[in-house]
């Protein structure tokens, strides 16, 4: 089993703390697939051939320090993109990193991979501090998760009955949770007229 820790840059007088100790952010655990991970940064990210040799023996140092991303167009990686390259060559299907709460579910819906495949190799139990978040697939699961204002959005003659956060500019683009399709989407604001239920 690989053993997961934080980077220095994720502890408690690290990069993070720095950057998002006033805006009170805690990082959490998403659960990614490296190959489409890699396949969305490869055009622009050239592996290091000697940093990726290191990093290539993941699985036999058992030893691996979490990935810290964001969302961007299509990925931003604060750190990790060669640990990604390497568990995308190595054939993994799924691994823990660690984002911002606001990014999690945008992140899982581009990239996103089943938590019980990253148990098969990771062990991140130790890090209690980071909740683990999974895909939302439930009105209560969006709820939950801040999607609480209910709208009616509509574009090109058809209808969602959406959730959405409540601060959430609606002419730019933003997620949502379909209670239709029971999944968070990405809404282009710009593109409809909204209704507050």
């Amino acid at each position: 089993m690989i053993v997961c820790r934080r980077t220095r840059e994720l502890k408690d007088d690290g990069a993070w703390e720095l950057e998002y100790r006033e805006r009170k952010q805690k990082p959490v655990i998403v659960i990614l697939d490296p190959r489409r991970v890699f396949e969305a940064i490869e055009q622009d990210f050239k592996p290091n051939p000697e940093r990726l040799c290191d990093v290539l023996q993941i699985p036999d140092t058992l030893d691996f320090s979490l990935p810290w991303v964001q969302d961007g167009d299509p990925i931003f990686f604060q750190q990790g993109r060669h640990r990604t390259a390497a568990l995308a060559k190595l054939g993994f299907h799924a691994y823990p990193v660690v984002t911002r709460d606001e990014d999690a579910q945008a992140l899982i819906r581009k990239f996103g991979a089943p938590i019980a495949e990253a148990r098969k190799h990771f062990d991140w139990a130790k890090l209690t501090e980071y909740p683990t978040i999974d895909r939302v697939v439930t009105e209560a699961q969006a709820r939950a998760s801040g999607f609480t204002r209910e709208i009616i959005a509509t574009s090109l003659g058809s209808d969602l009955h959406l959730l959405i956060q409540p601060h959430v500019e609606l002419d730019r683009e933003f997620e949502a949770f379909d209670r239709n399709a029971h999944e968070v989407i990405c809404v282009n604001g710009w593109l409809g007229t909204f209704e507050d239920i």
